[in-house]
């Protein structure tokens, strides 16, 4: 008898003496390194007050545009911070929000309280964003508040966990009571002791006190 040798290219899967057409699904997702290529997302944080409080929303998705055509339709009042761009660090399939970093700037007075813990976004729930079943992005819920003797600004930086570049977070706020001193006027009808001078025209055009 004579045996026939079939040979078969790479990626090409033989089932019960069939040849079927290359796999080539993974075409687009692996670099000619062999290296799944990383797909880029966006972040950011956006504030709304609540009472003595302000609710600080984290959220991510693909598409930025996106993200913010929802922020604005959905959360109109919402004060929208600068956003950030990140890849999930394998094995990781989340992003974690870590209060626990050092801080450069003091924040006496100040409390963070995340909603939830541990604080994360999963890929998978940032990818379904803008399903049919899914039009509300993913997201991480911090109440943020500043007691009257806080203070003046917070500046906390949040690192993010499981991403494949460093990057952080920035809430900023300012006191609720805090008011910009306001230098002394310079005006002529003011005196040195900041006492007003009323001062009015005659018909004259000489100026009377």
């Amino acid at each position: 008898s004579t045996t026939e040798e079939t040979n078969l290219s790479t990626n090409t899967v033989s089932v019960a003496g069939t040849t079927t057409t290359p796999n080539t699904d993974h075409v687009n997702k692996v670099q000619s390194t062999g290296v799944k290529k990383a797909v880029t997302y966006a972040g950011l944080v956006y504030y709304e007050e609540k009472r003595a409080e302000d609710l600080v929303t984290f959220t991510a998705a693909k598409k930025l545009d996106a993200l913010i055509h929802y922020i604005e339709r959905k959360h109109s009042q919402a004060e929208i911070g600068p956003d950030i761009s990140f890849s999930f660090k394998f094995p990781y399939d989340y992003v974690e929000l870590n209060f626990d970093a050092p801080q450069k700037k003091p924040f006496t007075g100040w409390t963070l309280t995340p909603h939830t813990d541990p604080c994360r976004l999963y890929q998978k729930a940032i990818d379904k964003f803008g399903d049919k079943e899914h039009s509300r992005p993913s997201c991480c819920l911090i109440s943020v508040y500043g007691s009257p003797d806080a203070v003046p600004f917070l500046d906390y930086f949040i690192p993010l966990e499981g991403v494949a570049r460093p990057v952080s977070l920035n809430i900023h706020r300012a006191r609720r009571n805090f008011t910009v001193p306001v230098p002394p006027s310079t005006n002529p009808a003011t005196s040195s002791s900041n006492t007003i001078i009323e001062v009015t025209a005659s018909s004259t055009g000489v100026a009377s006190k």
